[in-house]
């Protein structure tokens, strides 16, 4: 057996030992410490402020953007998992560990500030006094920028769509505090906007709400917001008439994606440059927005398409570049007799998801409407094997001198889509680029899809393509990707 003196000392070695550890570590200065703390992930951060004053000083103000979700506060677990494989209830597994995370986190913050707040996990009503505590601890720290994203569903199904009775009640008092709120951003998903709407959206400037019901307080927000720049509105409940007023002077964005309910959109709003909608076709007015230089727009029940044309060139004579999804498989039919000019676009897109007969003449029709047209981008769902005859050169020789750069996606090498290609390598003087992919995707709204079922050319079919397009006169270059 040791000596006690030398039991003593030894103990006494290793006391000294980690202290020596504890003191390299805390005596680092605070810019290191400051590097460090910046890759902490919230959950992180919030376990660290609790080793000492100094760690949980450094924590809080290293962090004015706080984002909370499945990968910040379970780093180990796979959120793909959660939304695609059916797992939905291991939301409800981990819900009750996600909410003590973030209640730990805000108790120990002490910043100054709070810039972005983030929240993107699935809760409802059932933690309603959990999320009104982290709105108003936010609001508390004069917060620019609110993101409550309360579903793990990326896309709404009819099912989940306003589930009235479980979806979480977000009320605007919560932004006051006492002081004018700073808020300019505010993002809600899936959940109810409440009652008591006064000026804490006087400084909001990009607003967007999925999942919402705003049938009965639409023009309420809208009245609250002067100084909006961009609205999204993605799956809500609307009015039959939904109305955009001129009191929005600073309006530049406005987008609705599949939302339900409204049948008329009214455009007042003379600043507004950029307008998005997709969804069943309905009635717009835009007469009083002549500053609209994009416009997408997307429609499920289009059969007679030259009626939007027509409808566009006549109202928005300045609009600049275009975007078309149509879902009807027939959309493309006698189009060439009704088309109606459009004299200053610049940029036109064309999605068609649907297998369409590719109708080159028809297509023809659309480039000869858009004489100032640089950049042309087609996206089309073509019957494989559906071939027109032989393509009759135009009755009218139109030279497309302004057109640069053209995309087609979604291509088979059938002898309706080569002549058009051909088509546009004879009489686009100016074409630098021409870029074909076998590939189909297309956007709608915020959501990208991309056809598994085509990705990539078949054997042969590239080299039978160069085969038919060499020979013709053409400056652009042609790339065939995959």
């Amino acid at each position: 057996m040791l000596p006690q003196h030398l039991i003593q000392t030894r103990r006494g070695r290793h006391d000294n030992l980690d202290k020596a550890e504890t003191d390299r570590i805390s005596e680092l200065p605070d810019d290191i410490l400051s590097l460090i703390i910046l890759n902490f992930t919230p959950r992180d951060a919030a376990n660290a402020s609790v080793l000492s004053r100094k760690w949980r000083r450094l924590c809080a103000l290293c962090t004015p953007y706080l984002d909370f979700d499945w990968y910040t506060m379970f780093r180990g677990l796979n959120n793909s998992a959660i939304w695609w494989n059916g797992q939905i209830d291991l939301c409800q597994q981990y819900k009750d560990l996600f909410v003590r995370g973030v209640n730990q986190f805000i108790q120990f913050y002490n910043g100054a500030e709070v810039l972005m707040f983030q929240v993107s996990f699935c809760l409802n009503r059932d933690s309603s006094s959990d999320i009104d505590r982290w709105v108003s601890f936010a609001a508390s720290r004069g917060v620019k920028g609110l993101v409550l994203n309360l579903s793990c569903f990326k896309f709404i199904l009819p099912e989940n769509r306003n589930k009235g009775n479980e979806l979480y009640i977000f009320h605007p008092a919560l932004l006051s505090q006492g002081q004018v709120s700073k808020l300019n951003y505010l993002w809600l998903h899936s959940c109810i906007l409440g009652e008591g709407l006064t000026d804490q959206f006087i400084s909001l400037k990009v607003l967007k709400l999925v999942n919402v019901s705003l049938r009965d307080q639409v023009q309420r927000v809208l009245s609250c917001c002067s100084v909006l720049n961009s609205i999204t509105l993605a799956d809500c409940s609307l009015p039959v008439n939904l109305c955009i007023p001129g009191s929005l002077h600073c309006l530049n964005s406005l987008e609705i994606t599949s939302c339900i309910g409204v049948q008329k959109i009214e455009l007042f709003a003379s600043s507004l440059t950029s307008f998005k909608y997709y969804g069943y076709l309905i009635e717009f007015s835009f007469s009083q927005v002549p500053n609209l230089e994009k416009v997408y727009l997307g429609a499920e029940n289009v059969d007679e398409v030259h009626k939007i044309f027509s409808q566009i060139a006549k109202d928005l004579p300045l609009v600049k570049t275009l975007s078309f999804l149509f879902a009807s498989a027939s959309w493309l039919q006698g189009l060439r007799e009704h088309i109606t000019p459009f004299r200053k676009v610049q940029q036109l897109e064309l999605f068609s998801p649907r297998k369409t007969n590719f109708d080159t003449q028809n297509m023809i029709s659309i480039l000869r409407a858009c004489p100032l047209l640089q950049q042309f981008c087609l996206v089309i769902r073509s019957v494989e094997y559906y071939d027109q005859g032989e393509m009759l050169e135009p009755t009218e020789c139109v030279i497309h001198e302004h057109l640069k750069k053209v995309e087609i996606s979604g291509f088979f090498g059938t002898w309706s889509q080569i002549e058009f290609a051909i088509y546009l390598l004879k009489y686009g003087v100016a074409l630098e680029q021409m870029v074909i992919v076998p590939r189909f995707s297309f956007s709608i709204g915020r959501n990208r899809y991309v056809s598994g079922k085509r990705m990539s050319w078949d054997e042969g079919e590239r080299e039978m393509v160069c085969e038919r397009l060499q020979g013709y006169p053409k400056s652009a270059v042609v790339i065939l990707n995959n």
